[in-house]
């Protein structure tokens, strides 16, 4: 099974994801500060060759085929810092995510 994902759809489940524990977390004694993120990607690329031959003398013949294939690894990580829209506006570095999300 491949699936992929892109950095967009990364970032934006875990948007989605955090908004989801803030809710959640509502009305608890204990409460989280989100401070920043760490997001660890994994890339992999797959180069795939295929060939062959195939050759026939007199009616007999015979058929050589192969493949090979390159895969290569990459990590990425990234730091993202929390904030919200309402942060951004006013200059703020942090905000109390759960008084900022819109039930």
């Amino acid at each position: 099974m491949n699936e992929t994902f892109g950095l967009a759809e990364v970032i934006k489940t875990l948007r989605k994801d955090i908004t989801k524990a803030v809710r959640n977390g509502e009305g608890h004694d204990i409460q989280f500060t989100l401070n920043n993120i760490e997001i660890e990607l994994q890339t992999v690329i797959e180069k795939s060759i295929n060939g062959g031959i195939e050759f026939k003398v007199f009616g007999n013949g015979a058929e050589i085929s192969g493949d090979a294939k390159k895969i290569k690894t990459h990590m990425i990580k990234l730091n993202v810092s929390v904030t919200s829209k309402e942060a951004t506006k006013k200059g703020l570095k942090t905000v109390k995510l759960s008084n900022k999300i819109k039930k």
